[in-house]
């Protein structure tokens, strides 16, 4: 049905230990206000009402799980749909890394439109060197695209590789976010501090491919093939 039970360790506890007993207490008070009805009214009222209480934040949850694994198998993940041969590409810094897969040079940027300041990583003689250009040479850029909100429990953002003269994306590597339930969000902000919460996410799990995890270095090589092949192979 679903992939993960999307419920916090603080949620759960505050679930069985203070909301059930509430939900049943405040049961069992309904039951005495009503002790002057039929039996059967006198105790199926109440425990309707327990069997709301304790199963509506429950259902909550399974619809969050439900719909996350949804969108994880079908929006999450590393896509790629169209490689192209680049040297070399804008946004990044660490040449070391991408020249042992034959990179020969990475961008970086900053300053004004007015007053831009173009940085050109390459190697020289084993050493990465960092040299002032007056212009990019990159024909292809990271990009990040903003959050989308999904059904209120869930935001995608992605990072992209993008062709800078068309704007046409290579690939894109989509994350999804997956925010908790009134319950987990109640309970934990009981706490002051959130817990360290983080919203839990998919799309850059390990897979078999990528037993380690997928980043934006895994979709750069995944889309951007150097003409000049290295040690580390294409």
């Amino acid at each position: 049905m679903f992939d993960h039970f999307y419920m916090t360790g603080v949620g759960m506890a505050g679930y069985v230990i203070i909301y059930v007993p509430l939900a049943l207490f405040i049961s069992f008070l309904i039951a005495i206000l009503l002790r002057k009805l039929p039996k059967f009214l006198r105790w199926s009222i109440p425990l309707a009402l327990a069997v709301f209480l304790i199963s509506a934040p429950l259902l909550e949850i399974f619809y969050i799980s439900y719909k996350a694994s949804r969108l994880c198998r079908a929006h999450a993940g590393l896509k790629v749909y169209k490689t192209a041969q680049a040297d070399g590409f804008r946004w990044d810094y660490d040449i070391e890394y991408f020249s042992k897969y034959g990179f020969s040079f990475v961008e970086s940027g900053g300053g004004t439109p007015d007053n831009p300041i173009i940085t050109r990583h390459t190697i020289e003689d084993g050493k990465p060197v960092a040299t002032r250009v007056k212009q990019y040479a990159s024909e292809y850029e990271r990009k990040y695209k903003d959050p989308v909100v999904l059904y209120k429990y869930f935001s995608m953002e992605s990072i992209m590789v993008v062709s800078i003269q068309t704007g046409e994306v290579y690939g894109e590597l989509v994350r999804i976010d997956i925010y908790p339930s009134f319950i987990d969000s109640f309970f934990i902000g009981l706490t002051g501090t959130g817990s360290g919460f983080l919203p839990w996410h998919c799309g850059e799990e390990a897979t078999p491919e990528y037993p380690k995890g997928i980043d934006i270095n895994e979709l750069i090589l995944a889309t951007l093939k150097p003409a000049r092949k290295s040690a580390q192979g294409d």
